[in-house]
């Protein structure tokens, strides 16, 4: 009983915490909240590396490694 009461309070919390987060997280956050997909910053990425390449601009693109944000959130 007690494991179940847990489940249903922690369904609860957690929806209520994600109507929150949608509003106060910057849209240009592209992963860890649903309706956002991570493969957006690649897609980013890719549009940004061919526009300055397109226009002979030089520029400086820092890469940070994701893995462990998801060891974080496991």
């Amino acid at each position: 009983m007690l494991n179940v009461s847990f489940k249903i309070f922690t369904k609860v919390a957690t929806n209520q915490i994600m109507l929150v987060a949608q509003k106060i997280i910057c849209p240009s956050q592209t992963a860890f909240l649903p309706g956002r997909n991570i493969m957006e910053g690649a897609v980013i990425l890719h549009g940004t590396l061919h526009e300055l390449h397109k226009k002979k601009k030089n520029g400086v693109i820092l890469k940070i490694d994701f893995e462990k944000s998801y060891d974080k959130v496991r």
